[in-house]
């Protein structure tokens, strides 16, 4: 079975991730706002870093309800600062829209591609 070139084959969790989501249309508000709070975890770290600790980031900010994470704004904003997240920049936004599906960068050769 063929996957993007970029996909390590030995690691399940990308494999799943790439075959059961990424590039996966969505239009689930809970989802959403969890992809974007990843995607901007991801720059300042690897993909396959925040991708390990998804579960963690899932606990921390309350399973991504977006009414339950409000309640940390303050809080959370001054951390983000503090650690330097100030702009979430074209990159970011780029790579979210690749991980909801709104643009399909599969190869042309994957499995996944349209």
């Amino acid at each position: 079975m063929l996957r993007c070139p970029w996909l390590p084959p030995d690691k399940p969790l990308y494999v799943k991730y790439h075959d059961e989501e990424w590039g996966v249309a969505s239009r689930d508000p809970r989802y959403l706002f969890e992809m974007i709070c990843l995607e901007g975890a991801q720059a300042g770290l690897s993909w396959w870093t925040v991708l390990q600790k998804r579960e963690r980031y899932r606990e921390v900010f309350k399973n991504f309800v977006p009414e339950k994470v409000a309640k940390m704004t303050d809080a959370l904003s001054k951390a983000l600062k503090k650690a330097g997240f100030n702009f979430v920049g074209s990159t970011v936004a780029h790579a979210f829209m690749q991980a909801t599906g709104m643009v399909d960068d599969h190869a042309e050769e994957c499995m996944k591609s349209e």
